[in-house]
């Protein structure tokens, strides 16, 4: 059997420098063509560190928007370490920074060439909505656990109502950590949810 003719599809994060190597067959373009042999262990393993070099500043970014855009309603009530992580939107994180590391690739670029921004924006952000629930059981209890490592239960609390507690350097110093550990924890969630989906829309074209 003739060897499968390979094009390198190269991702490029330029804000950090890094690169991984997607290795497909030309025949993907066709539609429902089956994936190479190994594809999958490929994208897995040179997507990984780019992926790791690429959440924690989107994601300290994420915790401290929502940290300091919480309901000034309960301003004077007790919440417990579910209700906070649950005010914290997880779905949402998740989605936006799946969105965003999918964005930084070269694949992402081809399928703006071959389908358009319009329809490939629309294409990739339905498979991963599609995709989330997979993942948001593990990424909620990372994120808890995150918390927990550097939070007590009383100092959740005052984090989410709390305004002078949030503007404390010792509270700022803290998140930026929770961030570092939901990035250790996290980072291969993330590469097998943005390589599904971009694998997905990938073969349908």
């Amino acid at each position: 059997m003739a060897a499968v003719n390979k094009q390198k599809l190269t991702i490029k994060l330029t804000q950090t420098g890094c690169h991984g190597v997607f290795l497909c067959s030309k025949s993907l373009a066709q539609k429902n063509t089956a994936l190479p042999a190994g594809y999958l262990s490929v994208i897995r393993r040179r997507h990984m560190k780019f992926i790791f070099n690429t959440l924690t500043i989107f994601l300290i970014m994420l915790l401290i928007s929502c940290t300091s855009e919480q309901d000034s309603e309960v301003s004077n009530s007790y919440v417990s370490s579910n209700e906070y992580i649950a005010s914290l939107e997880p779905r949402k994180t998740l989605f936006i920074l799946s969105w965003k590391t999918t964005q930084k690739t070269t694949t992402w670029k081809t399928l703006i060439k071959k389908l358009g921004k319009s329809e490939a924006k629309n294409k990739v952000g339905k498979e991963i909505h599609k995709n989330l629930d997979k993942y948001l059981v593990e990424w909620t209890a990372n994120m808890e656990n995150s918390y927990f490592e550097y939070f007590s239960k009383q100092e959740l609390s005052l984090l989410h109502h709390d305004e002078k507690f949030k503007t404390l350097a010792e509270t700022k110093k803290k998140v930026t950590q929770v961030g570092l550990s939901m990035k250790s924890k996290s980072t291969k969630l993330i590469e097998l949810l943005t390589t599904e989906s971009l694998t997905s829309v990938y073969k349908s074209i």
